[in-house]
Parts: C-alpha cells; structure tokens; sequence
C-alpha cells in the first residue's frame, strides 16, 4: 500500500522499539472513511492499517450507520466473499429497544462486526491475513462511526511485540 505518513501517536519516553500509530493517506480513500492509520514496529513494519469512518449523527434506531455498515459489508462480502457476521445483543443487556440501538453499542451491550477471515471461507491474498468490519459508539448522540481494519500476516509478531511493549512499561 504506497502511502504517504506522518506520526500519529507514538510513545514518548519509550524504546525505539515501541510499536507506532501512523496516520496515513492512501492512494485512493474510500469517501466512507475520514482518518486510514497504520499500526507498525520497527521489527514487522507495517502490520495493521485501521479505516476510520466519517462520524454519524445518530438517530435512537442508528439507521444511518447501520444501513451504512450493511453497504460495506456487502461490497466486501463480493471482494472477499464469505465472512462470519455478528449482529447480538448480550445476555443481560439493559440497552435492547430498537429505539436504542446506538445506547447499546455505546455501553457495549451490542455486537454489529463480520470478520473475513481463512477459517470463515474468505478469499484472502497475501499478505491479509484478516478483514474485520465493525460499528462503534463513543458518543450515543454524535459520535458513532465504521471502522475497517486490515491485520496482515506479520501482525501475530506485531502483536507480541505491542504486549512486551506495554508489559515492559509498567
């Protein structure tokens, strides 16, 4: 993925060795994401790149992102073909009213991801090794988004390498 970068978040008493959040600008963006960032070490390189979806004003019923979500999905579903999809409330949930579809994935009551995936049937090349889709809330009034991340097939070490990091800084 050619892309131009500039640091985005990175560590700032840490080792050179610290994983880094890059902000990055693809070559050709989806008009359905605001932000692209890359997760990478200097070990892997490269391991993650995350798509960061335009914010949603929501409705109580988050129509908007949900019928949104379903585009994707389904662009991707033809891209990558078959994907495990979680669309749940659960157990439990206090937030369950169509009407407070937003509240509940706001206080994590409600699933709404699909992952693509080997083990799902996916057709996947190299070097994604893993495509997830997923609806998020961090405000249940303005701020409810789609993020698409990409894990590539070094992200397993990139991914220890992220647990030693925080697990050295304590």
């Amino acid at each position: 993925m050619g892309a131009s970068a500039s640091v985005y978040h990175s560590r700032p008493a840490g080792s050179k060795n610290d994983p880094t959040f890059v902000q990055i600008t693809v070559p050709q963006p989806n008009s359905k994401f605001e932000t692209y960032l890359a997760v990478t070490t200097p070990q892997t390189g490269i391991c993650k790149v995350m798509a960061i979806g335009e914010t949603h004003r929501n409705d109580e019923y988050g129509s908007d992102l949900r019928a949104e979500f379903e585009e994707l999905k389904s662009a991707l579903k033809e891209k990558y073909g078959k994907s495990d999809d979680f669309d749940y409330l659960r157990s439990g949930a206090l937030w369950k009213e169509p009407r407070e579809f937003v509240w509940s994935l706001y206080k994590h009551e409600r699933v709404l991801v699909s992952y693509w995936t080997p083990n799902a049937g996916s057709s996947l090349r190299p070097p994604i090794r893993a495509v997830e889709l997923e609806a998020t809330s961090v405000n249940p009034s303005t701020g409810s988004y789609i993020t698409l991340n990409y894990e590539f097939e070094n992200f397993p070490q990139c991914l220890a390498i992220m647990k030693k990091s925080e697990t050295d800084s304590l």
